[in-house]
């Protein structure tokens, strides 16, 4: 039986699900017979080149305190990073706040190629290719070094995160948003 339910508790904050086959017999009422892996709730909507529209980076409101910010890469499902839940319309914040974008998103970069560097090559996970379908957006040409040592590895990621940071001018950005702070 398939069903869908409103959840009327705002103590929901991730809105993810699983799947599970449970049996009905009477000897074994209960038992867990197979399970999805968990997966995060939203529109599965694709531009022309198989890139999500919603983005490959997820960010929600959460309790995280004393932390302001926190990443956490799952296996099965895309990144995501949580935003202390007491910081106003922290989905804005995160996409506009000078401060997060120069200073914590390029860290957020690095750490997610840190864990795909981790997974194998081929794995077939679509968060991962999706990830490594951006890194050659940003930097043509630049193969992923999957196989390479970690000083190869290391060097790409540098330049990764520069090529992320120049296309985004987040220096000057960072630097304005300082000037007028100090006026």
């Amino acid at each position: 039986m398939l069903g869908t339910a409103r959840l009327k508790n705002n103590a929901f904050e991730c809105p993810s699900c699983q799947l599970r086959i449970v049996s009905s017999e009477p000897d074994f009422i209960g038992k867990v017979l197979g399970s999805t892996d968990s997966w995060t709730l939203r529109v599965d909507d694709e531009k022309e080149d198989g890139v999500r529209s919603d983005g490959i980076l997820l960010f929600q409101p959460h309790a995280i305190s004393p932390r302001s910010w926190k990443l956490e890469v799952r296996d099965d499902d895309y990144p995501v990073v949580y935003i202390d839940k007491r910081i106003p319309d922290s989905r804005a914040w995160v996409r506009t706040n000078p401060v997060f974008l120069s200073c914590v998103l390029p860290l957020v970069v690095k750490e997610i190629f840190l864990s795909i560097f981790q997974k194998e090559r081929d794995s077939g996970v679509q968060w991962v290719e999706d990830w490594c379908r951006w890194s050659d957006k940003l930097m043509p040409g630049s193969q992923v070094p999957w196989d390479e040592d970690w000083e190869q590895q290391d060097l790409w990621l540098e330049s990764l995160v520069d090529s992320f940071c120049q296309k985004h001018d987040f220096s000057s950005v960072l630097i304005r948003y300082m000037a007028e702070v100090d006026k």
